[in-house]
């Protein structure tokens, strides 16, 4: 059996975790992705904001998403709204570091914020399309055709999907 030893510490008398097998994988609906059954869910990475957990350790959280990823996770949810972004600068960040296979990536829009924190809603063509582009930004991915069983960082809204690669 395979033998993964944890990344950061896992609790007190705690060894290496053993992996009997590789994560299996389902169809996500209609697409072609194969995603994990679970995922990371990134919106307590986003830290302290006015829906968030309070603050968070950057390093903990990139050490908590390789670990996800060591494991077999093959997806990361985040959104623009989840710490203001922070979120998804933290996501990207860790997979900037990752040596292994890429994960799928999926943020979302429809929730802005202005100068002070103060949160609004749209789902505007033209919010989202703004929306989208910032995100792109903060994850540094870029548009690209979707491409069957590529890894991908996908935008998913209400008006429009993107589909996004890392920038190398």
């Amino acid at each position: 059996m395979p033998t993964v030893k944890p990344s950061f510490p896992l609790g007190q008398g705690t060894g290496p975790v053993v992996v009997s097998a590789p994560m299996r994988t389902k169809v996500l609906g209609k697409s072609d992705l194969a995603i994990t059954p679970i995922g990371f869910g990134a919106w307590a990475v986003g830290g302290d904001w006015e829906f968030g957990w309070g603050a968070q350790d950057d390093a903990q959280s990139i050490a908590a998403i390789h670990r996800a990823l060591e494991l077999g996770v093959n997806w990361i949810d985040t959104a623009a709204i989840y710490g203001l972004g922070h979120s998804e600068e933290v996501v990207s960040r860790a997979l900037r570091d990752w040596k292994g296979l890429r994960p799928h990536v999926f943020t979302k829009c429809g929730m802005l914020w202005d100068d002070r924190g103060r949160i609004s809603y749209s789902l505007r063509a033209e919010s989202v399309r703004r929306e989208c582009e910032a995100s792109l930004r903060r994850l540094k991915t870029e548009p690209v055709p979707c491409a069957p069983r590529a890894k991908t960082t996908r935008i998913h809204s209400v008006l429009f999907p993107a589909t996004c690669r890392t920038r190398s």
